[in-house]
């Protein structure tokens, strides 16, 4: 993770930002305990999300991030409306570690502006 210096001078706003990290971090062993377990369960042994495309027996969230770095969400706007928008870098194995992770493929079909408040259906 990355961590910047924080100058928080009240101790309920100190206790909210450990609250926050808690919950990052268990999003994160959420995320890793899926995909693993949807890896057991269709019986795929490694990925190959590494750098060089190097196999990984048990993605972490660092890998999984590193893996999606290319991956790109496009807007053109004229006169304040959005006319277009293409998501760019989705590969086969993309598509599979979201069916992993069971992140619907329309979620990437659909994206517009105010996409990270998208419903899971």
């Amino acid at each position: 993770m990355e961590v910047a210096p924080v100058f928080i001078k009240k101790e309920h706003r100190i206790e909210a930002m450990l609250f926050l990290y808690f919950i990052a971090l268990m999003i994160v062993s959420l995320i890793e305990r899926k995909i693993r377990m949807n890896m057991t369960a269709e019986e795929i042994d490694k990925l190959p999300i590494l750098p060089q495309g190097m196999n990984t027996k048990k993605p972490t969230w660092n890998n999984i991030r590193y893996f999606y770095r290319n991956v790109h969400f496009s807007q053109i706007i004229r006169n304040g409306v959005c006319i277009q928008s293409v998501v760019k870098g989705i590969g086969d194995m993309h598509k599979l570690i979201n069916r992993l992770l069971e992140i619907p493929e329309a979620i990437y079909s659909y994206l517009q502006d105010g996409w990270w408040q998208f419903k899971a259906t």
